[in-house]
């Protein structure tokens, strides 16, 4: 591969989160380019862990939390694509057991679901550690636990949604308990 076919290709997989879907539903034309010039698995990889450290890079340092969502969702789907140790779920978890007291509840709700999503995706690799995956799993069943029993709260950085999604307790509750009832009997 030529240096700006190389340059080229990372663009458009960077662009797309790194994710075959995302770049073939985008516009026209692109995947067929992309395909084009046969990135091998190897250098997408290492693309991949790429763009979860420049994620990891942002999250660490973003106050709002619709934005702190939205990084940590990113980086549990680039689970699913490409994580050859357990360290990317250590480190979510570490996140959200850390940002804890900083965060609001839907916040919490959201870093929680995207996590589970997270430790299956990481399951389905029969060969790695299984210990990072159920610390993970406890760490966000137990944050969606605490929430059940705790006031819940809503940071301004949200209010955007107020339009599109009820906030009251009963729906946040509702949603806190059947992510516990789908998570704690999934089998993964």
């Amino acid at each position: 591969m030529k240096p700006d076919d190389y340059q080229k290709a990372k663009a458009i997989f960077m662009k797309h989160k790194c994710n075959y879907f995302f770049i073939a539903r985008e516009e026209d034309g692109v995947y067929d380019e992309y395909t084009a010039y046969n990135v091998p698995k190897d250098i997408e990889d290492r693309w991949v862990e790429e763009y979860r450290d420049g994620l990891f890079g942002q999250l660490v340092v973003e106050k709002n939390q619709h934005k702190i969502a939205g990084l940590f969702y990113n980086i549990c789907n680039t689970i699913g694509i490409y994580c050859p140790t357990p360290r990317p779920l250590e480190l979510l978890t570490e996140f959200l057991m850390k940002s804890k007291p900083l965060l609001d509840s839907f916040t919490l709700i959201l870093l929680s679901e995207s996590l589970l999503r997270g430790v299956k995706s990481y399951r389905k690799n029969a060969s790695l550690d299984k210990t990072a995956g159920d610390r993970a799993k406890e760490a966000a069943l137990g944050t969606l636990c605490e929430l059940l029993e705790s006031p819940l709260t809503v940071s301004e950085d949200h209010d955007y949604m107020r339009k599109t999604y009820d906030f009251s307790e009963e729906n946040m509750r509702d949603r806190i308990s059947l992510d516990i009832l789908h998570w704690e009997d999934s089998q993964w």
